[in-house]
């Protein structure tokens, strides 16, 4: 029997809430909205319908209540407090003006741009939601609320939610909204990821502007033939959407995060900026898990004027539109011509400036110093929007995160450039400015992580004495850490360790060592870093004279892949197949190794990996060299030539130098061959490499220099 009260307006619920109209049904409840007498406010009243009894009602209630109280985050709508009416309780909660996103879908689709705001500002609240251990499990368009004003989605309605403090965190639902329930739980309880599930088909229907069809429910709603996205987007919302929920990625923020990135939207994971219940001093959240509101709440009392001239007090010239992004709205066009006509700014259409710059610290002397680092770090991501990608706009955007303290952003940007760095010097300057904005005591995961990425990359230049250093740095950093054996950071730097063994001339104790890591591997250790593992192990064996040793162990490897496969993934392959096409060459299996080798450059030189495509060619010339195919060997040694000349000094620039001479030797030409014989010398002596002496003597003499005794 359901116990539902009659409230129509006028209808009092207490001393101080009055009914004012039907907001909202749903098929639980009814929201109405009210009339706070005693605030002065106007807040949403959800009264549970078809509800057997009242004690059933009353508990449902009080565990809604409690599931929505647990999660304060900007982006729930707040739990006010808990009441009953003719004996039927009510939730009283923060009334959203804007209606639900499913009421937005009815007519015009969202742009691209906002409907990945709501996304990121969604996951930002289930990540608080799942920190606090509740899982919501019923996200869907009809349980978002959008503010009227400044376009904020909020989550509501926790009416199916699990929480772990009120012990039902293991009990399976009931029931749901089928296009949007994880298959799991069909059968089995909600957990963090059947909310990243759920998210993922929001966003399709965002995106294509419908929602997609699901034929089996056991089976994931397929993504709609016409959905204008990119390739990599598609592959994201398939992982995010897969069955199996370990498939799926570690957390939702990291979904949206990879999303974004997709979508070319990267600047929607940009610092927050005006919320402040949150402590801006916080560096535990990366922006992709924080909101981003419009920066006329951060500069609240400012008027419009005066947040206009704060923006352009720090915005760079030379970035149409960064205004409009960042002050999150477009500035009222009179506004700006009344500026322009007082002789504060210049320009026209959306590229806007201070008229005389000497004079912006007037505009900045209005804010607290909270304020200049919120501005400072929405310029920062302004910038990153409607810059070019190149170097000068990251430099900009890096001063900017530099001055708003967010130093992780700063970092972001300085590993950005080292990705597309053109010399190998160059990325590695960019590498270690990334260390030195990650350095912290109190978090040491992002500063080691980083320091990973620099000492691989002195190691794939030959850079070894460079690397020494670094590799030092991060093991001390480990030790106060207190690291657990298996955990990824650990093992790339013992991995990183032992490679350096074995350059230095080790290869026997380096590959003991890698044999060693590989034997305790934990059984969750992902796919990428064992890959890596067995390539390092399987070039230290080749390297010890044990080729055969090496083939067994990387065979069974070399065809692996998975669907979609991220990038690291494929980077991995590719070592693990150029390390095999090094055993194959020791072996005389000069086929086999070409067709490896060849698979490993062409994943290279999809990825932009210029150090491992110079590698691949390389040993592709030494195949064709024992093929007897001449002009061939001189063809990938061209290519290589190509690649090492922009990248400039490296061990393998010398090893270059190594085989050209060799090549020339065989065409009777020894004095050319010399010449690279002592550019080679050179090269190694320069980067302090010896492991090289025995090769640059036999070419000596066999060019026939006397070499010394």
């Amino acid at each position: 029997m359901s116990h539902q009260p009659t409230l129509r307006p006028g209808h009092r619920l207490n001393h101080a809430l009055l009914i004012e109209r039907v907001l909202g049904q749903g098929g639980m409840g009814t929201v109405y909205l009210a009339h706070d007498e005693l605030l002065d406010r106007r807040v949403a009243v959800k009264v549970l319908d078809h509800v057997p009894d009242l004690e059933t009602a009353a508990l449902k209630t009080l565990l809604e209540g409690r599931a929505a109280a647990r999660v304060v985050h900007p982006h729930v709508v707040a739990v006010h407090a808990l009441g009953d009416v003719g004996g039927v309780p009510f939730i009283e909660m923060e009334y959203v003006d804007g209606g639900s996103l499913r009421q937005h879908l009815r007519g015009d689709p969202p742009g691209r741009a906002l409907a990945a705001t709501w996304l990121a500002q969604l996951a930002s609240a289930l990540t608080t939601a799942h920190e606090a251990g509740v899982v919501h499990c019923d996200v869907k368009p009809e349980n978002v609320m959008l503010k009227k004003r400044a376009q904020l989605a909020k989550l509501a309605d926790f009416g199916l939610a699990r929480s772990q403090t009120d012990g039902r965190a293991h009990e399976p639902l009931s029931h749901g909204t089928m296009a949007y329930l994880a298959p799991e739980l069909l059968h089995g309880p909600p957990t963090p990821a059947s909310d990243q599930f759920a998210l993922a088909v929001m966003a399709v229907e965002l995106l294509a502007g419908k929602r997609p069809a699901r034929p089996q429910t056991d089976e994931p709603p397929q993504l709609p033939d016409d959905l204008d996205v990119p390739p990599k987007a598609r592959q994201v919302l398939q992982r995010a959407r897969a069955v199996q929920p370990s498939q799926r990625f570690g957390s939702t923020a990291i979904f949206v995060d990879a999303l974004l990135r997709a979508l070319g939207l990267p600047h929607l994971r940009g610092p927050l900026v005006g919320m402040p219940d949150i402590d801006p001093g916080n560096t535990s959240k990366t922006s992709s898990e924080l909101p981003v509101p419009m920066l006329s709440i951060a500069l609240h009392p400012l008027g419009v004027a005066e947040q206009i001239l704060a923006v352009l007090a720090v915005l760079p010239s030379g970035y149409p539109g960064a205004l409009r992004e960042a002050l999150g709205a477009t500035p009222p066009p009179d506004m700006l011509a009344e500026l322009k006509r007082a002789g504060q700014i210049e320009g026209v259409a959306d590229d806007w400036r201070w008229s005389a710059p000497q004079s912006r610290e007037s505009a900045l002397r209005r804010l607290s110093p909270r304020q200049r680092r919120q501005v400072c770090a929405r310029v920062a991501m302004a910038v990153e929007t409607c810059g070019q990608k190149r170097e000068a706009t990251r430099e900009d955007a890096t001063r900017l995160y530099l001055a708003a303290r967010r130093l992780r952003d700063a970092a972001r940007l300085a590993q950005e450039s080292a990705a597309t760095a053109k010399t190998a010097l160059t990325r590695d300057h960019h590498l270690a400015r990334a260390v030195a904005l990650l350095t912290s005591q109190t978090e040491p995961g992002p500063w080691l992580a980083a320091l990973n990425v620099r000492i691989d990359w002195l190691l794939a230049c030959g850079w070894l004495a460079a690397a020494r250093g670094p590799l030092a740095e991060a093991q001390g950093v480990m030790a106060d850490a207190g690291l657990a054996g298996g955990d990824p950071l650990r093992l790339r730097l013992n991995m990183a360790a032992a490679r350096l063994r074995a350059a230095t001339g080790d290869p026997q104790g380096a590959a003991q060592g890698l044999a060693r890591i590989i034997g305790q591997l934990p059984a969750n250790t992902r796919a990428p870093l064992r890959l890596e593992m067995l390539a390092a192990y399987g070039a230290g064996l080749t390297a010890a004279g044990q080729a055969e040793q090496a083939w067994t162990l990387l065979a069974p490897h070399v065809g692996h892949s998975d669907a979609p496969t991220p990038d690291d993934a494929v980077a991995a392959l590719s070592e693990l197949r150029l390390a095999a096409a090094g055993a194959l060459l020791r072996l005389q299996h000069a086929d086999h190794a070409a067709l490896l080798a060849n698979q490993a450059l062409a994943s290279a030189e999809e990825l932009g990996h210029s150090l491992l495509a110079a590698r691949c060619l390389l040993a592709l010339a030494d195949v064709a060299q024992l093929q007897g195919q001449r002009e061939r060997q001189a063809l990938w040694l061209a290519r290589a030539a190509k690649l090492l000349q922009a990248l400039g000094p490296t061990e393998l620039t010398g090893a270059w130098h190594l085989r050209q001479a060799d090549a020339l030797l065989t065409q009777q030409q020894p004095l050319a061959a010399l010449g690279h014989v002592e550019r080679a010398a050179a090269c190694f002596a320069v980067l302090g490499l010896t492991r090289h002496d025995a090769a640059i003597t036999a070419l000596r003499s066999a060019i026939g220099v006397p070499t010394a005794n």
